[in-house]
Order: structure tokens, then sequence, then C-alpha cells
């Protein structure tokens, strides 16, 4: 019979360092910050896991992704590449409220996750609903 035997030790799956892997983030609870900071500063934190609370003042469902801003979007905007834009993307509608777009706008939050920069400007991809707390 072809096979392993359940004697045999299986092989350790750890993250490399070296080829730049780290293991998945669990969603299944909430996730910590290392601290909450203004969403305002955005590029000071890119690679970090943080937290940023406000007022969700503008938001926009294209379909594809839904962007909840803490701030009215503005492209001619030149501190808009500093500030912290939170999306969810299409793939995840399923977990969050229907129309999170109307959902979020008007509440006070504190979201959580992991800046990284998109197209110039510093975001947080919000992938559960565990990773917003209204305050």
């Amino acid at each position: 019979m072809v096979g392993t035997s359940s004697s045999e030790p299986r092989p350790s799956v750890e993250p490399n360092p070296s080829l730049g892997l780290s293991p998945w983030e669990r969603l299944d609870g909430p996730l910590t910050a290392e601290v909450v900071v203004d969403w305002t500063k955005g590029w000071e934190y890119v690679g970090k896991t943080i937290s940023v609370e406000g007022t969700i003042v503008d938001s926009h469902n294209s379909g594809k992704a839904c962007f909840l801003n803490f701030t009215p979007y503005d492209r001619t905007d030149a501190a808009a590449e500093q500030k912290i834009f939170l999306v969810i993307l299409g793939h995840s509608f399923c977990d969050f409220p229907d129309s999170p777009e109307k959902t979020y706008l008007g509440k006070s939050i504190r979201a959580t996750g992991k800046v990284k920069v998109h197209e110039g400007r510093p975001e947080i991809v919000l992938r559960s609903p565990q990773q917003i707390e209204f305050r």
C-alpha cells in the first residue's frame, strides 16, 4: 500500500523570512493592533498593523470595491496621499452587511488592519467585519 503512516512525522510548515513569506492572518477573531493612530498619518505606518478611529463621512461602492473614508475624497487634495483609506474588496462583500457604503456612512468606527500602499495611497483592506468596531 502506498502512502504515509500516521506514525511518520509531518513536515514543518514554517514561514521562511528569506523568501519574504509570512503566515496567513487569522480572520476569525479580532486583530490586535500595534497602536491606535491618526488616520491622517498613513505613510508613517506602512507595513504595520494599526487601528484608526474616526467617523466615516464619505463612501463609495463601485461594485468591485467599497471605499470608506474619514474625509471627503478629493483627487486634487495634495494631502490625500497621507490619509489612510479603508477598502472592502468585492470578493469580501458577502462577509459584510448589505450595502456597506450605507451601513458605515456617518458612523464612528475603529478599523484595524495592516497598512499597505495602493496607487500611491496608504490603505487598510478590510477582509472581515471583525476588523471594524462601532464606537
